[in-house]
Order: C-alpha cells, then sequence, then structure tokens
C-alpha cells in the first residue's frame, strides 16, 4: 500500500507492509518492485535501480534525522518503514552532513 498525497509526493506509510513477509522482513520482490518506482521525498526523484550493498535507500523521521535502511534494526523495520518518509542515497549522505556539520553548510537560494 502506497501512500500518496494529493501533490503526488509521499507521506509516511508509503513502503507500507508485505502481507507476505516473515517476521517484518519485506520479500525480496517487494523491494525490487515497490522501492525503485518511489520519489525521494527531497529531491523529488525517483529510486531507480537500487544499489542494496553499498547505496542502500533511507528514511527520514519527522525530527529530520536520516537512516539508511540498513540502519534499521530488523525488530523495528516495518514500524519505522510505516512511519518514515523514503530518502535516496544522496539525499541520505548531503543531509546526514549538513545535521553533523552545519558550520560547513552555506544555503543558497534557487534560481
Amino acid at each position: 500500500m502506497l501512500a500518496v498525497a494529493g501533490d503526488g509526493g509521499l507521506r509516511p506509510g508509503v513502503f507500507g507492509r508485505d502481507s507476505g513477509s516473515t517476521q517484518g522482513v519485506p520479500r525480496l520482490e517487494y523491494r525490487q518492485s515497490l522501492v525503485p518506482s518511489m520519489k525521494c521525498v527531497y529531491c523529488r526523484k525517483p529510486f531507480g535501480e537500487i544499489h542494496w550493498h553499498d547505496h542502500p535507500p533511507a528514511v527520514v523521521n519527522e525530527q529530520g534525522k536520516t537512516l539508511a535502511w540498513t540502519e534499521i534494526p530488523l525488530g523495528s523495520l516495518q514500524h519505522t518503514l510505516s512511519t518514515h518518509w523514503p530518502v535516496c542515497w544522496n539525499c541520505h549522505v548531503a543531509e546526514t552532513f549538513r545535521r553533523l556539520h552545519p558550520e560547513l553548510v552555506t544555503d543558497r537560494r534557487a534560481h
């Protein structure tokens, strides 16, 4: 179940539930079919092909902290995926840097 906002954007719960999973672990075909078609909440680009071994997708919570999918404890995976927004690898790295080193970041107006 995808949760899509009226403007086509995503809101928490976008990862939904995988009724065929065991112990809260999404099945491989679920990850391969659902996640690549999703868009990053920051850059709005579709995820496309996921490189799970070195550039996994991430999620962001209401406080703005991002977590790579691989950092989510197995026991809380389903809950986390149903309450957080999807983030691509590139935005996860940029937002993590912004959060950890705000003194090194300069915001510029969009043209």
